[in-house]
């Protein structure tokens, strides 16, 4: 855990330096910036301990100036005692000195050899205690002089811690300094480390970016490498298409096998293969005029037909569903000399648009029942208001009743689904036809029913016999035309297909 905190804290940094246009790296790992952190920790804490190593010493210097001046004190009191004792050891020498020479004088001046012999010891007694005193002198003196000694060696010592304290001083003041200056060094380093930390994630950011974009620029490279492989790879399978198509051309054109044209460039064999395409065209051109105008003669007869029917063309047309084979567009003329005449393409566009009219037309009249279901027959009631024959009242009648003898053969008017086939209340035996675009027809009062429910019929094909099942007073086909569920009269359906066979 310590590990990755310092692994953390410590992590490899980069510094920036530039000078004179040029960019250069200092790499800052985490063991050097291990051994700046410890270095500017073991200045800091040296500083400290002589900060406290000058206080302790401080102290300890008042305590032995006080031990100095007390002991200066007694030396000095012990010194007065010693030159007061030796002073008293001088004058009792001299009174000895005296009582000596007095005794000596009493000595020649006695008789008696008793006095003399008494005199003598005591002055030998008198010498040995002036020895003695001496003696004790002598020592005095030599202990005085150690004293004195010493106490020039307390004053020497003295002056040494004192001059030693004074360095201590300048030296700690000096430490002071010198720890401030290591503060704001600190300081300084800190807040050069943040902003160099700060200039390297702004760094290591444009350098993401930089490589981030010198991907991007390899990949692009990359692409339009691959897209100009691609393209040449076009350009050749273009090339080769474009032979084919020329060689196509020719054909269209009726280019002689050896008129020299395939030993010239690609764009002149262009060129001239498209002159002689615009000569056909004009060609063309003449003919696809001649086709738009019998399509639009067809197509305005199939129009008025169908509106002999009583249905608006617009209202079939819309069910039927336009081919993509008969779609087109504009035709883009080539540039430069041998482009194609663009009465052409107007004329393919309005042919094509008409031939449109004209298949979606032809499919409407595939499925309009323009015959009668009968070959032999007599209009016994026609489509509208009408005396009923049950009832004798006006009634609206739906259909036409075609008359015809019992058992006779009926005949689907057009293609179609036969989506009813059997019996139906009134209508007896009915069968009814889906034709498509809306359009349905009816076939009731069967006798017979040939086909069944989800049967395609073909043109004219048998489906039923006349018989008079139902509301009938006799044998006839009840015929019905429908589109989009409104009931129209058959009969303008039968005379339209009339003015077909007869046009």
């Amino acid at each position: 855990m310590k590990l990755r905190f310092f692994a953390t804290i410590l992590r490899e940094r980069e510094l920036i330096l530039r000078s004179h246009g040029r960019v250069y790296f200092l790499r800052l790992t985490s063991g050097l910036q291990f051994c700046i952190i410890t270095l500017l920790c073991g200045v800091v804490l040296w500083g400290t301990g002589m900060t406290v190593a000058s206080i302790v010493q401080s102290g300890v210097i008042g305590i032995k100036n006080d031990e100095i001046r007390e002991a200066r004190v007694g030396y000095e009191h012990m010194f007065r005692e010693a030159e007061t004792s030796l002073a008293q050891l001088v004058e009792i020498t001299s009174a000895i000195s005296k009582n000596q020479m007095l005794l000596a004088n009493s000595l020649k001046n006695a008789g008696n050899i008793k006095k003399q012999n008494s005199v003598k010891a005591k002055i030998v007694e008198l010498e040995e205690k002036g020895r003695k005193i001496e003696l004790a002198r002598t020592k005095l003196k030599k202990s005085l002089d150690n004293i004195g000694f010493e106490f020039s060696m307390a004053e020497g010592q003295r002056s040494q811690i004192i001059a030693t304290r004074a360095a201590l001083r300048d030296r700690v003041a000096d430490l002071e300094t010198l720890l401030e200056k290591s503060r704001n060094l600190e300081l300084s380093l800190d807040q050069e480390v943040a902003s160099l930390s700060t200039d390297l994630s702004r760094s290591r950011l444009k350098h993401k970016q930089e490589r981030d974009r010198r991907e991007t620029l390899v990949g692009d490279v990359a692409r339009l490498e691959e897209n100009l492989a691609t393209a040449q790879q076009y350009k050749r399978s273009a090339e080769k298409d474009l032979k084919l198509v020329l060689g196509q051309l020719a054909k269209a054109a009726g280019d002689p096998k050896n008129s020299g044209i395939k030993e010239k460039p690609l764009r002149d064999q262009t060129v001239s293969l498209l002159n002689r395409l615009s000569v056909l065209h004009s060609a063309h051109e003449n003919v696809l005029e001649q086709l738009y105008g019998r399509a639009a003669g067809n197509i305005e007869e199939a129009e008025k037909l169908i509106e002999m029917t009583g249905i608006k063309v617009a209202n079939i047309i819309k069910y039927v569903k336009t081919s993509t084979s008969n779609q087109g567009g504009p035709l883009v003329p080539a540039p430069g000399p041998g482009q194609l005449a663009e009465g052409l393409s107007s004329t393919v566009m309005n042919v094509d648009s008409k031939l449109g009219r004209w298949v979606a037309l032809r499919k409407v009249l595939a499925v309009m029942p323009l015959m009668s279901p009968l070959d032999f027959y007599h209009l016994a009631s026609p489509f509208g208001l009408r005396l009923d024959p049950i009832t004798k009242k006006r009634a609206m009648h739906y259909g036409v009743d075609l008359a015809g003898w019992r058992g006779a053969p009926v005949y689907g008017t057009a293609p179609g689904k036969v989506v009813f086939a059997g019996r139906k209340g009134r209508y007896g035996k009915m069968i009814e036809i889906d034709h498509g675009f809306g359009v349905r027809t009816r076939y009731a009062h069967l006798l017979k029913i040939s086909v069944r429910a989800g049967q395609q019929t073909t043109h004219r094909q048998k489906i039923g016999t006349v018989g008079s099942t139902g509301r009938s007073t006799g044998p006839h086909v009840h015929y019905e035309v429908r589109f989009e569920g409104k009931p129209l009269n058959p009969r303008k359906f039968i005379m339209a297909g009339r003015y077909v066979f007869k046009g």
